[in-house]
C-alpha cells in the first residue's frame, strides 16, 4: 500500500479499530488547496519532511506539481501552513470542550474526550505534530500555534490544581503527563493492543482525573477494560 493514512474501523460489536488503508480512489477534493494541504500532512507524518518530496504531495493530492507553487511558494511554506492549519484545529476543539460549562471534573472529561475524537478524526495530524513541532525549518508564527495550545492547556491545569490545592507537580507537568497518556493511548489502538472504544476512552479519562487531582473517580463495572494480551488484527 501506498498510502499511509489510518482508516477506522468499527466492528461487529461498535468497538474502534485503526487500520492501515489506501486511498487511491477517495473523492477527488474540489478544493485544490485543502487536497494538498491534506496530501502533505499524511506524507509528511509518515516519511518526514525531507523524505517527502513535492511531486509526491502533488500526486497524492492529484494535481500537477506547479499547482502547488500557486499556493504555496516553497516545501517550507507549505509545511508551516499546514501546521498552522491543524493547530488551530485542535485549539478549536480543545478550547471549546475546556471552557464549556459544568464543574471542572465534567470539563476535564469532556476535554479528554474531545482531543481523543479530534486524534480519531485526523489521526495523521498527531504524528505530523510529534515529528515536526521542533524542526528549524519551522517560522515564528507556527511554533506561536503550538504554544497557544499548550497555554490554554496549563491555565486550564492551573486551574484544576488550584481548586483540589495540589502543590506538586506543577501545571506544565502534569499537562505533559496527560498528553502523553493521550500520545500512549493512541499509539497502543494503532498497534493492535487494544480496543479504542468510548469505555475505554471514559475509564482512561477517569483515571488521568484522579492522577492529577488525587480524587478517585467512583468504581464501576461499566468503566472496567480488559486490554488484549494479543495484537487485535483489524
Amino acid at each position: 500500500m501506498n498510502d499511509y493514512s489510518f482508516n477506522i474501523i468499527w466492528g461487529d460489536q461498535g468497538r474502534l479499530g485503526w487500520a492501515m488503508a489506501g486511498r487511491a480512489n477517495a473523492k477527488k477534493v474540489i478544493n485544490k488547496r485543502a487536497a494538498i494541504i491534506d496530501a502533505a500532512v499524511t506524507l509528511f507524518a509518515h516519511k518526514g519532511f525531507y523524505g517527502t518530496t513535492v511531486p509526491e504531495i502533488a500526486e497524492k493530492a492529484g494535481v500537477a506539481t506547479g499547482s502547488i507553487y500557486l499556493y504555496f511558494q516553497t516545501k517550507e511554506a507549505l509545511v508551516n501552513a499546514a501546521l498552522a492549519e491543524r493547530k488551530q484545529g485542535m485549539y478549536d476543539a480543545f478550547s471549546g470542550a475546556a471552557s464549556g460549562g459544568g464543574d471542572l471534573e465534567a470539563r476535564f472529561r469532556r476535554t479528554w474526550r474531545a482531543l481523543v475524537a479530534y486524534a480519531v478524526a485526523h489521526p495523521a495530524d498527531f504524528l505530523f505534530f510529534e515529528m515536526h513541532h521542533h524542526a528549524a525549518y519551522l517560522d515564528p508564527a507556527t511554533h506561536e500555534s503550538g504554544q497557544k495550545i499548550m497555554l490554554v492547556a496549563i491555565d486550564f491545569m492551573r486551574e484544576i490544581t488550584g481548586a483540589y490545592r495540589v502543590d506538586s507537580p506543577a501545571p506544565e507537568v502534569l499537562v505533559a503527563l496527560v498528553w502523553g497518556g493521550l500520545v500512549g493511548l493512541l499509539k497502543f489502538a494503532d498497534q493492535g493492543f487494544l480496543r479504542l472504544d468510548p469505555q475505554l476512552v471514559d475509564a482512561a479519562g477517569l483515571a488521568l482525573w484522579h492522577a492529577v487531582t488525587g480524587k478517585a473517580p467512583l468504581s464501576s463495572s461499566s468503566t472496567t477494560v480488559f486490554p488484549t494480551t494479543e495484537r487485535q488484527q483489524p
